[in-house]
């Protein structure tokens, strides 16, 4: 039985294997502008002109295949590497619409190669980096016959340098967040961890429109009671369309706790180069974001009744400071009066027989 078993795991491998390499690896897309087999093109273009891409599938396989080809948008990582990457299809926003090809289905014979074109135009608005991606993967008419396939694309990088005017914008957007936020505004989420006694606050940025940008950014938590800190962090690429986001903690807050407000404070400016222009004449802006928060303990409700009984104690001794003054110059007036009423009273006249 058990060998059995460990038979049918490996007919279940070698099954899989098979599969697997006649719908990818034994498949691949050049682009034929270029002398190279690189796996990016690089093009320049402007609004007003139609751009000609020219590519190769290459079939390694014994068995003729249909290739579905589709365009997608291509992306930068939201991390510290940066690297290139697609989006999926339901993704797509923008660079399907800027492409156009005969049929979306080519065949490639055996061991043999098919070239085909596409054709990129973009609307007038896009200009600066557009990022797009090739994916093509196995068309599922030829899979029928398997019990089942794993699908799975490869993908070659299109980009584009679009010649035009540049908008900017650069915004505060909502945040998803997984864990119950202190903060009202869904800009600035933040959770406090009782046991790291940290504070962990998340924003996140919105890159609009086209205009690639260098920003800097500078947050601020503070209370009424005199507690402040300032944070500055070092300046940072926003790519035209992507989103970043923005990670704090804060370790040392007061003991008391109590309410807080989270400032941000972000200055941008757009990365102009040759063959670029702004459609705005400012150089650089700034935007900001606010968020309250807070924080309760035992220390908050123990600092709040200390607070609240001094401010009690001192508002009763001004009443009662007031209410002596009242009663001396009610006093004083009394006496006053009795005084001027026996200096202004006239002698009685004795009658002389």
């Amino acid at each position: 039985m058990k060998k059995f078993l460990t038979s049918l795991f490996l007919f279940g491998i070698i099954l899989l294997s098979s599969t697997y390499a006649a719908n990818i690896w034994d498949v691949a897309l050049r682009f034929c502008n270029t002398e190279t087999l690189e796996k990016t093109i690089s093009l320049t273009t402007s609004w007003q002109e139609e751009k000609e891409i020219c590519m190769t599938l290459i079939n390694w396989s014994y068995e003729d295949v249909n290739i579905n080809i589709s365009f997608v948008d291509g992306t930068i990582t939201n991390d510290t590497d940066q690297k290139k990457a697609c989006k999926n299809e339901w993704e797509n926003e923008n660079f399907w619409q800027y492409m156009s090809l005969e049929s979306n289905i080519i065949k490639v014979p055996a061991r043999w190669q098919a070239f085909f074109t596409g054709v990129l135009q973009l609307p007038e608005e896009a200009a600066w980096e557009i990022r797009g991606c090739v994916t093509y993967f196995i068309a599922n008419d030829t899979n029928q016959k398997e019990m089942f396939t794993i699908m799975v694309r490869r993908a070659n990088f299109i980009d584009v340098f679009a010649k035009g005017v540049v908008t900017v914008w650069l915004e505060f957007i909502d945040v998803e967040s997984q864990t119950k936020s202190i903060s009202k505004n869904p800009k600035i989420v933040s959770f406090f961890n009782k046991d790291e006694k940290k504070l962990y606050i998340q924003a996140m940025l919105n890159n609009k429109w086209t205009a690639e940008q260098w920003i800097t950014i500078k947050w601020e938590i503070k209370n009424r009671f005199w507690y402040k800190k300032t944070f500055f962090e070092e300046k940072r690429t926003l790519f035209a369309k992507q989103t970043s986001m923005i990670n704090n903690v804060v370790e040392k807050l007061p003991f008391y706790k109590g309410p807080f407000t989270i400032t941000y404070t972000v200055e941008h400016s757009a990365n102009i180069i040759e063959g670029l222009e702004t459609d705005i004449e400012e150089k650089s802006w700034v935007i900001t974001e606010k968020a309250d928060i807070i924080i309760l303990n035992i220390w908050t409700y123990i600092s709040l009744f200390v607070i609240l009984t001094i401010i009690n104690g001192i508002i009763f001794l001004i009443l009662k400071r007031k209410h002596r003054k009242i009663i001396k110059k009610t006093h004083n007036t009394k006496n006053k009066k009795t005084e001027t009423k026996i200096i202004t009273k006239k002698p009685s006249k004795k009658s002389h027989k």
